[in-house]
């Protein structure tokens, strides 16, 4: 399950946070500027001694995963799911944030609520590709009926037309 998306400048700043469970222990109000700013200095540490870039921590409960790029990163926090899933949702979003907010980025003025939106954003990425995900395990083990495989892949095919149809392509 994912449990929290992050999306955050190269200062540590939180652009965009969208939160899906509940992580214990977690104090709501402060863990955006919390955990941004302790990736930011860890990340700054670990180019730092060997020019290298953090990828993932992990603690015996969850994945963190971190996907920076030159401006801005990308982190989730994960339980139970694959990191090489999570690693292409963090992509996916890194990718379109990127592209939706390019002109933001090199003149923002400190306002995050230019980036809130892309919250949205956030849950179709992670819908669509957690929704592929368990269409290509229930296939590969061989527990779904060929009934259940096409409903699901029918309503796949669905929710991608109705974006076509509102993007107007």
């Amino acid at each position: 399950m994912i449990m929290d998306v992050y999306i955050m400048d190269k200062n540590g700043v939180c652009l965009c946070r969208r939160t899906y469970g509940e992580i214990t222990g977690s104090e709501s109000s402060s863990d955006g500027l919390l955990l941004t700013g302790f990736m930011s200095a860890i990340m700054s540490f670990t180019e730092q001694i060997g020019e290298a870039k953090l990828e993932v921590i992990r603690t015996d409960k969850y994945l963190l995963l971190c996907n920076p790029s030159d401006s801005v990163a990308v982190i989730i926090i994960a339980t139970g799911e694959r990191e090489r899933t999570v690693k292409e949702i963090a992509n996916e979003i890194l990718k379109r944030f990127k592209a939706a907010y390019a002109q933001e980025l090199d003149h923002w003025d400190g306002n995050i609520e230019h980036f809130q939106s892309f919250s949205r954003e956030i849950d179709d990425i992670i819908n669509s590709k957690l929704e592929r995900q368990k269409v290509k395990e229930l296939i590969l083990s061989g527990d779904a009926d060929a009934k259940k495989v096409a409903e699901l892949i029918l309503t796949e095919i669905d929710q991608q037309l109705q974006k076509i149809m509102e993007k107007g392509v």
